[in-house]
């Protein structure tokens, strides 16, 4: 019975050899059998080639970024609106007054009423919109809107109208240069985009 087992044993070894030997066979392309170290340089070749061929494949589009969600304001107590119309009106300020958002905010937290200058421009904004109503209501009672065309008679106060792009109201004209008389048909700089 060893007999047999050690049979079986060698037979399966003499296959694996013919296997073996019959793979040390190939030829290469001058008709000679191509040795293991021959193979062995063909397959790092392909190798490198599939490799470099992967790193210089095209990888697939980055799916589009969702748009961020701006988070709802807090603490807004004079500018009731929404987000999408807050940022441009504030914007409008930082131009209007020449400053950035630490301004009047506190860094990383909007909602905080530490500054003074955020209660400050709590009033300067009240102000504003009760003097466009009182002009809008005068220009409506005058009848000079319905006169001169839509839209043409309407009069709004913004930031700008008097700060100019400082932190600090302008309360009188500047001074013509050299001395000269200040032109009267000068045209006025023009103020930016009125502020609701």
């Amino acid at each position: 019975m060893q007999s047999n087992d050690n049979g079986g044993k060698s037979r399966a070894r003499r296959r694996l050899h013919s296997v073996i030997g019959e793979s040390k066979q190939n030829v290469n392309n001058t008709g000679q059998r191509a040795g293991t170290a021959d193979i062995i340089q063909r397959m790092r070749v392909l190798f490198t080639v599939l490799f470099t061929g992967l790193a210089f494949a095209q990888q697939p589009a980055p799916e589009p970024a969702k748009p961020k969600r701006m988070p709802e304001p807090k603490n807004l107590q004079v500018l009731k609106m929404a987000p999408a119309e807050l940022i441009p009106l504030m914007r409008s300020y930082n131009t209007a007054l020449g400053v950035q958002c630490v301004f009047c905010h506190v860094q990383g937290d909007f909602a905080s009423d530490e500054k003074g200058h955020k209660l400050i421009a709590r009033r300067m904004i009240t102000m504003t919109q009760d003097v466009n109503k009182q002009v809008a209501e005068i220009i409506e009672k005058s009848g000079q809107d319905a006169a001169a065309g839509a839209g043409e008679m309407k009069a709004t106060v913004t930031c700008y109208t008097c700060h100019r792009g400082d932190e600090h109201p302008k309360v009188s004209a500047p001074a013509a240069p050299n001395g000269a008389p200040a032109t009267p048909n000068a045209p006025p700089t023009p103020p930016p985009p009125p502020a609701p």
